[in-house]
């Protein structure tokens, strides 16, 4: 692990080194290994995050269908009067695409089939090539689960009721109308739920809506009291090429840029009709993918 000093909040020059590992051919070149990068970043760094429905107790455990994916996208800032900037675009796990040596198929099942190596090439495709990832980050529902109650909970404000049972996976939503602050367990079923009109893409929405607490709660100063318990629940429960350093230089970067912005979206599409496929997918639209991609870039 790299040795590192940050002054989280200061906006000091502290720097970590960083070894930038391709994840497949289709990614940035790799830095040197003795290269210098600052906590304020110098370029955009991509992030694969994926949530995994885990099938084993060690990391290939983690090679389940990627019930949750999002391109998460560090900016820094462009000028000097400008703050730095956070984008998240989340990927529908019912996403129509080409897995390459596979072929059609639904997103989640490209970790299935290969990993963190081919969902970050089945996405990259998605934007022809010209989108690619620095890093990925893999977490299941445990994992989750211990970094929120790690963060003290997260308030959400619940627009209607929710109520699901699905015996299968030992699970039971029962949420009413209101904000709420919800610990690990409580915010992964909310997180969750889709049985409503607008299944996978509710979901989505709501992820969305989490990432902006989220934002918040990582920049309230209880946090930074919080931070080395939250870094030991990450190490404990994330797979991710994100070195510790890195993990603080990213952490570093929020802090430093108290008021970047947290943009998110969710890829272009809409819902197969019937009869259109044998199954159901989320229809990507090219045209607006291609506009889209420029800010990814």
């Amino acid at each position: 692990m790299v040795a590192i000093g940050l002054g989280f909040g200061t906006g000091s020059a502290a720097s970590v080194a960083m070894s930038l590992m391709p994840l497949h051919k289709g990614l940035r070149p790799a830095m040197p290994a003795k290269t210098k990068i600052p906590m304020q970043l110098s370029r955009p760094v991509n992030v694969l995050v994926m949530g995994v429905d885990r099938t084993g107790t060690d990391k290939q455990g983690l090679n389940g269908n990627s019930d949750t994916m999002l391109l998460v996208q560090f900016q820094p800032p462009m000028g000097k009067v400008e703050s730095g900037k956070v984008q998240a675009l989340s990927l529908p796990r019912d996403t129509l695409v080409e897995i390459p040596g596979y072929g059609r198929d639904k997103l989640n099942a490209a970790n299935v089939y290969g990993g963190p190596a081919l969902a970050a090439q089945t996405v990259s495709q998605l934007f022809d090539g010209e989108v690619n990832f620095d890093r990925y980050v893999r977490i299941d529902t445990q994992g989750l689960i211990e970094l929120v109650d790690a963060l003290g909970g997260v308030e959400v404000n619940i627009a209607k009721s929710m109520h699901y049972r699905d015996r299968t996976q030992n699970l039971t939503i029962d949420f009413e109308p209101g904000k709420q602050r919800l610990q690990g367990q409580k915010l992964q079923e909310y997180l969750r739920f889709r049985n409503d009109e607008l299944g996978d893409i509710g979901r989505v929405q709501r992820q969305q809506a989490v990432l902006k607490q989220l934002k918040a709660q990582l920049l309230h100063p209880a946090t930074i009291l919080r931070m080395p318990q939250i870094l030991h629940v990450a190490q404990q429960n994330l797979d991710t090429n994100l070195s510790m350093a890195e993990i603080l230089a990213l952490l570093g970067f929020m802090q430093s840029n108290q008021g970047f912005k947290l943009q998110t979206t969710m890829l272009p599409g809409r819902f197969s009709r019937p009869g259109e496929y044998k199954r159901s997918y989320w229809v990507p639209d090219r045209a607006e993918i291609q506009q889209l991609q420029q800010s990814f870039q």
